[in-house]
C-alpha cells in the first residue's frame, strides 16, 4: 500500500432486530434505523350478564319485574354509598377526637401557665 492512498474501511453491518408477534407467533426481520410501532390490543371486555328479569316484591306485597343487571348496579351503588358514608363518619370521629385532644393541651398549658 503506498503512502498516499488510504487502506478501504468497511462499513459495520447494522445489527439484526427481529420482531416476534406473541398473538400470531410471527417472526420477522426489521429495519434497525426504522422506528418499530407497537400496538397493544386492549383486554378483553368483560361481558355483563345477559338481561334477565326477575321477580320481587315492593314493600306492599305487590309484584315487581326488575332486570337482574340493573339491580346488581343497583346494588353496587348501594355499597359505594355505605362505604362513602362510613369514611365520612370516620372523618369526622377523627377530627372531633383531635379537636378534644388540642383543647385539653390548650387547658393544661393554661393552668400550667397561670401556676407559673
Amino acid at each position: 500500500i503506498k503512502k498516499d492512498q488510504e487502506a478501504p474501511v468497511s462499513q459495520p453491518q447494522p445489527a439484526r432486530t427481529m420482531l416476534i408477534d406473541k398473538a400470531t407467533g410471527e417472526v420477522r426481520e426489521v429495519d434497525s434505523r426504522q422506528p418499530i410501532v407497537i400496538i397493544q390490543s386492549p383486554p378483553a371486555q368483560v361481558q355483563a350478564p345477559a338481561a334477565q328479569p326477575i321477580m320481587l316484591q315492593d314493600r306492599d306485597g305487590k309484584p315487581i319485574t326488575m332486570d337482574l343487571t340493573q339491580m346488581l348496579m343497583f346494588n353496587k351503588a348501594q355499597a359505594e354509598e355505605r362505604r362513602a358514608e362510613e369514611k365520612h363518619k370516620q372523618s369526622m370521629e377523627m377530627s372531633s377526637t383531635i379537636k378534644d385532644f388540642m383543647q385539653g393541651i390548650a387547658n393544661a398549658a393554661g393552668r400550667m401557665g397561670g401556676n407559673g
